[in-house]
């Protein structure tokens, strides 16, 4: 769980944050010097040096209802006019003044969302959209992806990494997080087990991870957390950033085989030294709700959970990029139903779900721009537009 402790350190350096911001803003810091600091801080300099972006990290991509409620507050109060969904689970806000960005980052710590860590090269994972509520699905893997999303958060200011280290851990069903062409991945088995995978990543010189461990209980996937972490650190390539992914490493320790003989004795000392198995009763979240089973409802956006009458429904704008309007009057109805959480999925699309028939319909009708092909669907990085 997140501690006070944790919580004091995410906010610490905030000061640091807002004394070069002040100073990029006053056009006193480049672009580059800027975009090598404020990224820790989930915050980039945008095109032409006049505006920046604000990314909000979520765990897995759940927004509680809370999360929402400030969101939609958040728009209104600050005229956010591009919310962009991205494939880290994340919600981006661009077109943003200095100020706006210094206070967004303070206004989400007070409601619990932890921007630090959110950009730059620092740890992230992403998970399963339909975790525990996937009628496939044999064991839900919400606490084992929160546990790992709150690890890195504590990490990060502990182990110096070479840059960018992704995670994607999915139910066995869902692969959207890519978890087999990560930094790190965790595909659950049939045995409710994970498969482990290392060293993957898209991008240039593409690489589908190596299998480092099989059938490892979730309760010990903290353990090789920390021991990627740990080789990424120690035989990662600092000098040379554009070969400074998880990918090149094998190569530069003599293949696969070096590599996984590292991992191996790594993983061993941390499971010596180290106390990091995993209660999931700790990060359990029971959804009590019921509902009146209704298959009229059921179309390409709405679905079937595993719960008794419940249902969720996806909204998935062109390239990610949600219309305002219809994003807020969705928000404004969401917060006012029990237990309706969101999700933002790898794919770019935000998922309600925890919903009866009913309150299904009402959310579709009120996105009703979302994608109708899969074309429309495609996955679209931001970043060359701004």
């Amino acid at each position: 769980m997140i501690t006070q402790e944790l919580k004091d350190r995410l906010i610490a350096d905030y000061p640091k944050f807002e004394d070069m911001t002040h100073k990029f803003y006053k056009k006193e810091m480049s672009i580059a010097d800027y975009k090598g600091q404020s990224g820790a801080y989930g915050s980039y300099a945008e095109r032409g040096a006049n505006s920046g972006m604000s990314r909000w990290r979520f765990n897995g991509g759940r927004m509680t209802r809370q999360h929402m409620q400030f969101l939609a507050d958040s728009i209104r109060k600050y005229n956010l006019q591009h919310v962009h969904f991205t494939t880290g689970q994340c919600l981006q806000m661009h077109g943003l003044d200095g100020d706006t960005i210094l206070n967004l980052y303070k206004e989400c710590y007070d409601h619990g969302i932890y921007n630090r860590g959110a950009g730059g090269d620092n740890p992230n994972v992403v998970a399963s959209i339909l975790r525990g509520i996937d009628p496939r699905e044999t064991l839900d893997i919400t606490p084992y992806a929160t546990a790992i999303s709150e690890f890195l958060l504590e990490q990060m200011f502990y182990i110096k990494i070479p840059r960018k280290f992704k995670m994607g851990i999915d139910n066995g069903f869902d692969s959207t997080p890519h978890a087999t062409f990560k930094d790190l991945g965790f595909n659950l088995t049939k045995h409710n087990t994970f498969d482990v995978y290392a060293c993957g990543g898209i991008g240039p010189n593409p690489r589908i991870g190596i299998p480092v461990a099989h059938d490892v209980q979730p309760e010990d996937v903290l353990y090789h957390v920390k021991t990627m972490l740990m080789v990424f650190a120690n035989h990662g390539n600092f000098k040379n950033r554009g070969k400074a992914r998880t990918r090149y490493m094998p190569a530069e320790m003599g293949g696969a085989e070096a590599f996984i003989k590292t991992y191996e004795e790594t993983l061993a000392m941390v499971k010596e030294v180290e106390q990091l198995t995993i209660n999931p009763a700790d990060y359990a979240c029971e959804i009590t709700k019921t509902g009146k089973r209704d298959n009229s409802v059921e179309n390409d956006r709405i679905h079937r959970q595993k719960q008794e009458g419940l249902y969720y429904v996806e909204y998935h704008p062109a390239g990610g990029d949600a219309n305002v309007e219809h994003l807020l009057a969705a928000l404004d109805y969401a917060v006012t139903l029990d237990q309706v959480e969101a999700r933002i999925a790898p794919d770019q699309a935000l998922f309600f779900i925890n919903l009866t028939a009913d309150e299904a319909r009402k959310i579709a009708e009120l996105t009703d721009d979302s994608a109708e092909n899969d074309f429309r669907r495609s996955v679209s990085c931001v970043g060359s537009t701004v």
